[in-house]
């Protein structure tokens, strides 16, 4: 039977690229390969997690007040873990990566249209505030094949950003397609937005790993030799062409 795996970022080593967006274009943010000897697919009954984090330079007075974002805070629903404030929000000394502690954020539910993030031990330096933003931008997540120069692409997901970070997405995102994915096929997120994407909190030293910046992809892994055929040019040829020609009558 298939096995249920969870793909999230920076996972399988060696096997992902993360990138940063350009603002406003419909760009490429996070590509992950199918590692050879395996099939996946996606597994439609769990829910898959876009939580796509920004991060931007504050320099406050030092006085541990509230201090202003440029966008709207998104209030991650997670039932599991609640929300407390902090939780999805970090902010970081530039100089050197130190941590400071959010003692209070003024959220999308709280304060649309004013921001805010308030610090109990901020100094008067540079900092980097990170937050998932309740702005809109297009998300679209894709199964691309290699086809060298080209790329032949099956679209598995489109939405709107800002509904996705303000929707309870452990009950009810889901994927789904009507084929499995070869090894050496990429599942592939696009992001259209005026903001740009961190993965990190990009401070100039000690850079965090922004952990509330998600992407979790629930799938089901198979061995490879199970879709095997007798009489193929190459081990798998024939599963390639297969999944290719339907990726190919999707396209319009």
């Amino acid at each position: 039977m298939p096995m249920p795996i969870t793909l999230a970022r920076r996972s399988p080593a060696g096997q992902y690229t993360e990138t940063l967006n350009t603002a406003a274009v419909l760009s490429e943010i996070y590509r992950v390969w199918v590692p050879r000897g395996i099939v996946l697919k996606f597994d439609p009954t769990r829910p898959f997690l876009l939580q796509l984090a920004t991060a931007e330079t504050v320099t406050p007075a030092g006085t541990n007040a509230a201090e202003s974002v440029t966008y709207d805070i998104a209030r991650v629903l997670n039932a599991a873990a609640g929300h407390t404030d902090g939780q999805y929000q970090g902010v970081y000394l530039t100089a050197d990566g130190t941590a400071r502690t959010i003692t209070a954020v003024a959220d999308h539910v709280d304060a649309p249209g004013a921001p805010t993030i308030t610090c109990s031990d901020e100094t008067a330096a540079a900092h980097r505030y990170c937050y998932v933003p309740w702005v809109n931008g297009r998300i679209v997540v894709k199964i691309e094949a290699p086809r060298g120069q080209g790329t032949l692409a099956y679209p598995v997901f489109e939405g709107n950003t800002k509904q996705l970070h303000a929707l309870n997405q452990y009950r009810f995102n889901r994927l789904d397609a009507p084929f499995p994915i070869p090894p050496d096929f990429a599942i592939v997120v696009y992001l259209d937005a005026a903001w740009v994407v961190a993965y990190e909190s990009g401070t100039t030293a000690g850079a965090i790993s922004l952990p509330f910046n998600k992407i979790q992809l629930p799938l089901l892994q198979s061995p490879e030799r199970l879709f095997f055929e007798a009489k193929e040019p190459r081990p798998g040829y024939n599963l390639r062409q297969r999944v290719e020609d339907m990726m190919l009558r999707s396209v319009r």
